[in-house]
């Protein structure tokens, strides 16, 4: 073993030659151990790896990483991961050589995060961003092993909170209590249709079909580009999102007679073309004030129309479908709970049938 004491830093160090992962001699000091046995073990550990390990900086691979992977994923699902890699991650492993990167390294860079006071389920969110990036070093750039696995994680899941949905009653009260039509209109669509809130910003008067459908084809929401708001739409969430979803001849009617009204609009223009993301949330907190209902976000409103469907007794497949979702799965995992009476009623009527089949014999 190549390991010294630094005598005027009391400190050890190491100096070594290794082969790299591509047979290349090379040339290795490492400073600053505290004791010969950290000097000793980093340079065996390090012999042992260099011969796998890609001689990669984590910026260079963050840089291929973000090609090869990311431009697979949405846009909006793009901006967060760049924005949570490129401010928790990079600037602390940014010119780092991945195989010199240990789990002891990750856990001080997690006790450094955990300083910043972020919730558990962000702090879990970060760690997962740099952990899926040293999965895809193991994969296609020969890393024997991933740090963050041997490090362990930071940060817990978000517990799953108690799902929130209005009656048909509750959301009476507060569509009365919205005077604007257009407003109104939309609050009805993310009820009686249930669909997700891009879905609606995104909606434009060629997405009303005459058969009295939505046409989902996109979702929508505002960026900021360039210094200016700018309105984008993508693709829907999953491939089952793009779907028709029938509307309640009453409401058609209410869209119809609204989009008439509406100055100069073109088939591709927004039916709600509101400036911000949040605006409908404003508007909601503003009718749930006024009209005394429970408080619930606008992501709920699609939770009460599954519920008012399943009440109505309509199938899983049904809901699913007219939801969107990738699979029967995800709407059962969802709304599972809203089902332990139905099962009562099941029980009821096959008892019934028993009992009339025994009655022929």
């Amino acid at each position: 073993m190549s390991v010294y004491k630094d005598e005027k830093r009391n400190t050890w160090y190491c100096q070594f030659w290794y082969i790299d992962w591509q047979g290349i001699r090379k040339h290795k000091v490492k400073r600053g151990f505290k004791t010969k046995r950290e000097a000793v073990n980093f340079e065996s550990s390090f012999k042992d790896t260099a011969k796998t390990n890609v001689d990669i900086t984590f910026e260079s691979l963050y840089k291929n990483y973000k090609e090869q992977k990311m431009s697979t994923l949405k846009e909006s699902t793009q901006e967060t991961k760049i924005n949570i890699i490129e401010n928790h991650i990079l600037p602390y492993f940014k010119k780092r050589k991945i195989a010199e990167i240990a789990s002891q390294d990750i856990m001080k860079w997690q006790n450094e995060v955990r300083k910043l006071g972020y919730s558990d389920t962000y702090l879990k969110t970060i760690n997962n961003q740099l952990s899926t990036i040293f999965n895809y070093a193991v994969k296609h750039y020969g890393l024997t092993t991933n740090p963050c696995q041997i490090a362990g994680s930071m940060g817990s899941k978000k517990t799953k909170e108690k799902m929130q949905f209005w009656t048909l009653e509750e959301f009476n009260k507060f569509i009365d209590s919205v005077s604007d039509v257009g407003n109104k209109i939309a609050f009805e669509i993310l009820f009686w249709c249930g669909l997700r809130k891009g879905e609606l910003l995104a909606l434009t008067p060629a997405d009303i079909l005459p058969s009295k459908e939505i046409n989902i084809t996109k979702t929508g929401r505002w960026k900021i580009v360039n210094g200016n708001k700018k309105f984008i739409t993508t693709s829907p969430k999953t491939k089952k999102s793009v779907r028709k979803v029938t509307i309640p001849a009453f409401l058609y009617d209410e869209i119809k007679s609204y989009i008439s009204k509406l100055y100069k609009i073109r088939e591709d223009d927004l039916i709600f073309p509101y400036e911000g993301n949040n605006t409908l949330n404003g508007i909601l907190e503003r009718g749930i004030k006024k009209s005394g209902v429970k408080k619930i976000r606008v992501h709920d409103l699609r939770h009460s129309h599954a519920s008012l469907c399943i009440e109505m007794g309509m199938s899983i497949p049904l809901i699913s479908e007219r939801l969107g979702h990738e699979s029967i799965e995800t709407t059962l995992n969802t709304y599972s709970h809203l089902y332990p009476n139905k099962q009562y009623t099941i029980s009821d009527e096959l008892n019934q049938l028993a009992m009339r089949a025994k009655k022929q014999k």
